[in-house]
């Protein structure tokens, strides 16, 4: 089953991450999974929300999708914003402690099995093998 959802608010996701929940519980995941799962989508489309504003300053929108199959999980999160920098997406714990910006993309690369960015750093694909 695949998923595809548009959120442009936090009131949004909160619903997104209670509609996820429900899905991973009907597909038995673990509950282990399920909390890197939920807390991984949400730092993604929170940063797309955040930082995904196209230019001329309009609303974000983040789209949204996410596919369960007997081998893992797989979202993809897009926004059309100015994307991820290259030197957040290959940072790691040392460079970032004292920095405001990039913890959750590090968070995500420590839960989950494969983070991927398209090179304009605006769609992240994150993955999570069972």
């Amino acid at each position: 089953m695949q998923v595809y959802i548009k959120v442009s608010t936090l009131e949004q996701l909160a619903s997104v991450i209670e509609y996820l929940r429900t899905q991973l519980q009907q597909w038995k995941i673990s509950e282990e999974k399920q909390m890197d799962i939920r807390l991984c989508l949400m730092e993604a489309v929170q940063n797309g929300l955040l930082y995904g504003t196209p230019e001329g300053g309009q609303r974000a929108e983040v789209r949204v999708s996410w596919q369960c199959s007997q081998q893992g999980f797989v979202f993809t999160v897009e926004d059309d914003g100015p994307g991820v920098p290259q030197e957040l997406r290959n940072s790691n714990w040392d460079n970032l402690l004292l920095e405001e910006h990039g913890r959750g993309i590090l968070l995500m690369q420590t839960l989950l099995d494969e983070v991927r960015f398209n090179e304009k750093g605006n769609q992240l694909t994150g993955r999570i093998n069972w």
